[in-house]
């Protein structure tokens, strides 16, 4: 790494263990590219984020592509570079050059966080109750099917080990 002199000692800065990248996509095509990416030491900062996607937002337009989508998880540096731009359910899009950028949660995220919440809390939808308990009561049933309905749903998916919540294959 870059070494800093301070109060005449040389410091090492601390090594990156994370990395958030950037990636384009097409929408109608099935094209993909990554465009940047930044190594940081923990979670970057909402400002520095909001900064970048905007930078990135521009540098996409000129180069002639029409960006629809920006697309992240629900980390807490996401959700306050939204809050930053002033994303919320009422409008969930910027505009810049007279384009509508909208953005969306990442699915396989969204279903993590369900399968979360729903292991520990029911959910009320149309006035009936939905429990984790009817998962794994379903699994029970169907896993002893000659022709399964839920053939990839496996043991593993319900009885998550340690640290297994935080694994989005598993949602």
């Amino acid at each position: 790494g870059i070494d800093k002199a301070v109060d005449g000692q040389t410091k090492t800065p601390p090594l990156a263990n994370q990395a958030m990248v950037i990636m384009i996509r097409g929408i109608m095509s099935d094209m993909k590219q990554v465009i940047g990416y930044f190594l940081t030491h923990n979670a970057m900062n909402g400002g520095l984020f909001k900064d970048i996607v905007l930078e990135t937002v521009y540098h996409v337009l000129l180069a002639g592509f029409i960006p629809k989508v920006i697309v992240t998880d629900q980390g807490s540096n996401n959700v306050l570079m939204r809050t930053l731009l002033g994303i919320s359910e009422a409008s969930p899009y910027i505009e810049v050059d007279g384009e509508k950028i909208f953005f969306f949660y990442d699915s396989p995220h969204l279903l993590k966080s369900l399968r979360n919440n729903l292991k520990l809390h029911d959910v009320e939808f149309r006035g009936k109750i939905c429990k984790w308990d009817h998962i794994r009561d379903f699994y029970e049933v169907d896993s002893k099917l000659m022709h399964r309905l839920a053939p990839k749903l496996l043991k593993k998916h319900l009885t998550l080990p340690p640290f297994s919540s935080m694994r989005v294959c598993l949602a």
